[in-house]
């Protein structure tokens, strides 16, 4: 995860773009998530695109995708209430007639704190799914990474695994 995002920081250091706030029903934003309408959610354990969440657009024009869709939820300095947290990264490749859905990361905050030689972290679960070579992980498949230190769940756990998790967690009814 680290690797993602110093990719995501080296990119806006040399493109210069960095998301703008943008409202739900904005043109823009409904025609993306309307191409995103395309990508089978909760089969591989994504939660819905909450109308409520905070939304940030991103304007690439080159390299693997032309869009990126920055979408929070409940993401604050007060983890520990019971609110649910993600974070989510959507991109898109400009197509004919409009935008194809080809990228989608979705970060879990977990509710146990863990600390390393770097400092004090909570514990995540991130579930990535492409279908271009955006973030550099097989394409075509889930991939599931858990950073914690839960015994229950191995650093790449399956989505039989984490779904139990994420439950408890409150993402999950």
């Amino acid at each position: 995860m680290k690797n993602i995002l110093q990719i995501s920081l080296l990119a806006l250091i040399v493109f210069g773009c960095s998301p703008e706030y943008t409202a739900l029903d904005e043109a823009r934003v409904k025609e993306l998530l309307e191409a995103a309408k395309s990508f089978d959610r909760d089969k591989y354990g994504f939660t819905p695109i909450q109308p409520s969440a905070d939304f940030r657009l991103q304007m690439y024009g080159s390299g693997a995708y032309d869009v990126m869709l920055h979408i929070n939820r409940g993401i604050s300095d007060s983890i520990l209430n019971k609110g649910v947290k993600t974070s989510r990264t959507v991109a898109f490749r400009k197509a004919p007639g409009g935008y194809q859905w080809v990228h989608e990361q979705e970060v879990f905050i977990g509710p146990n704190q863990f600390s390393d030689s770097f400092g004090t972290y909570y514990e995540s679960i991130v579930l990535n799914y492409e279908t271009v070579r955006v973030s550099g992980l097989g394409l075509d498949q889930l991939d599931i990474s858990y950073t914690g230190r839960d015994s229950r769940l191995p650093l790449s756990p399956d989505l039989d695994e984490i779904r139990p998790i994420l439950k408890e967690w409150g993402y999950y009814p």
